[in-house]
């Protein structure tokens, strides 16, 4: 989400925000909607813990976003 967030900060004067979705997805399972366990249809949305980021995690992220000067 960073780097979307980085283009569009360069392309507008105003305020930017964004709220990431706290779950780690990857290029296989790119959105929430699309993550899934072993062995199930579905994950989404009754079994979502083994996916949710660490506050470690999401305080990382607010660092990164405000170095790059989004927040």
């Amino acid at each position: 989400m960073l780097p979307l967030l980085k283009n569009i900060r360069e392309l507008v004067k105003g305020y930017v925000a964004a709220l990431p979705v706290a779950y780690r997805t990857t290029t296989q399972q790119p959105i929430v909607q699309s993550l899934k366990e072993k062995g199930h249809e579905r994950t989404s949305p009754m079994n979502l813990d083994p996916f949710t980021h660490t506050r470690t995690e999401m305080a990382d992220f607010a660092a990164k976003a405000q170095r790059s000067g989004i927040i």
